[in-house]
């Protein structure tokens, strides 16, 4: 079998659009600002600012039940995109149906949120004409990016053979920071002159984006997949039925990789998710921060694991990716665990980096080892919805955990490092039965289709 030319321009079209546009934009605004508009007016929340009032137990709720109804899409988007014959491909068409009508969402909520009347802040009963159609917009932008995410992720596994994925990976977080951390910068000089403005800037970045990728990126039609690829995906079950029919036909030892990836990429996310969710609210309650550079700490992060992006794809070529990921897990514990211990505002950045560093080890690894833990590529669709699930499983349960310990323990924000050390810990500990899932050679794909 001849190496699988790789397309990186091709490639990195795909990631502009999921790692630039949705990942490093469009989830910077919703992950910095949401959050503070729904605790806003709260009078246990320290920042100063309007907004719904509610406390973090109910923010967590109201994430979950967003992300729930994205852990049930994953699987059936990943096993319908395996098998869509469409003429303009299999994967672009859910994004393009998608993408859009989440950007358009997102644009419409800083109008939202500027109609509340001040002297109506945290008083949510008052504020129901306002409340019920932000969180029909949050639905409006979480669901369409879950539909959009597995594709979309598809689609570069479909586009970058086994040996180059981990690269692939590296490159789209690499894109995301940057987007992040430019637009960001951007973002908030602009949120300083009129809330609405990142908000339309993303709408145009991402719009634009779609519009260049549905012209440029050609990805396989319909009549040039391969026979056997349909014979593998010519299933008639579809959703979660159809991934556990799958990954049950896998040898055993491939089944247990995939069990435990499945739980540590789950861990993982429990831990991002804390950060995503309340890094704002710790930047303004414990730092004392402005609104508008509440976000600062997670571009720092994101900008952290920008650098160690592809450093952790040349190290996990090296000495593996689990090792890898292992060095990434034990170290999240540790510097997590101390910026907890230390509670010090001069080494907070420091230790934030130190934890976004070995973080991104972990990152980097972490989905490519799952999509590469079944025996081929035949269903990538299928590994990818798998992946999407335990990330989305995280994503939804950490916040919502997270948020009852923060009003329990008297809106202490704080213990988001100490719940994000023990999932480190869990992710960990995950990673040890783990046997497949490295990068596999031509020779071994070649071995699989014989």
């Amino acid at each position: 079998m001849e190496a699988k030319k790789t397309n990186w321009w091709q490639i990195v079209l795909v990631l502009l659009i999921g790692a630039g546009a949705i990942d490093g934009f469009m989830w910077y605004l919703y992950n910095t600002y949401v959050p503070l508009y729904m605790q806003g007016g709260n009078p246990n929340f320290d920042a100063q600012i309007i907004g719904f009032g509610l406390t973090p137990k109910m923010v967590g709720i109201i994430l979950v039940l967003d992300n729930i109804v994205a852990f049930i899409l994953a699987p059936i988007i990943g096993a319908w995109s395996d098998g869509y014959r469409g003429k303009f491909g299999r994967r672009l068409p859910f994004v393009v149906a998608t993408v859009p009508l989440a950007a358009i969402a997102l644009a419409v909520i800083p109008f939202i949120y500027k109609g509340i009347p001040a002297g109506s802040s945290g008083n949510l009963a008052e504020l129901m004409p306002f409340f019920v159609p932000f969180i029909i917009l949050l639905f409006l932008i979480l669901v369409p990016l879950a539909v959009a995410r597995t594709p979309i992720d598809a689609l570069v596994y479909d586009l970058a053979p086994s040996k180059d994925r981990t690269k692939a990976r590296s490159l789209g977080i690499i894109l995301a920071t940057l987007l992040s951390i430019g637009l960001g910068i951007l973002g908030s000089i602009l949120y300083e002159v009129n809330i609405i403005l990142p908000y339309l800037l993303s709408l145009v970045v991402t719009l634009g984006l779609v519009v260049i990728g549905i012209f440029a990126i050609k990805e396989r039609k319909g009549s040039e997949i391969e026979a056997q690829d349909i014979l593998e995906n010519d299933r008639n079950e579809t959703g979660l039925k159809r991934t556990f029919s799958v990954i049950k036909s896998f040898p055993k030892e491939n089944k247990r990789s995939i069990l435990f990836m499945a739980g540590n990429i789950f861990f993982g996310a429990f831990g991002f998710s804390i950060i995503q969710a309340f890094i704002s609210s710790y930047n303004m309650t414990v730092l004392n921060a402005d609104q508008s550079k509440a976000g600062i700490p997670f571009m720092i992060a994101g900008a952290t694991v920008m650098v160690v992006a592809f450093p952790a794809a040349l190290l996990a070529n090296k000495i593996g990716r689990r090792l890898t990921m292992m060095i990434g897990c034990g170290g999240w514990v540790v510097s997590a665990s101390l910026i907890f211990l230390l509670n010090s505002p001069a080494l907070f950045i420091p230790l934030m980096v130190l934890t976004a560093a070995f973080y991104g080890l972990w990152y980097v690894n972490g989905f490519v080892t799952l999509i590469d833990a079944a025996p081929d590529d035949k269903t990538i669709g299928t590994m990818t919805a798998l992946t999407a699930m335990a990330n989305m499983a995280g994503m939804s349960i950490g916040p919502a955990i997270t948020g009852i310990i923060i009003e329990a323990a008297g809106y202490n924000y704080g213990l988001i490092f100490v719940v994000q050390a023990a999932t480190a810990l869990l992710a960990f500990l995950a990673l040890i039965p783990v046997k497949k899932g490295e990068m596999r050679t031509v020779t071994q794909l070649a071995e699989k289709a014989g």
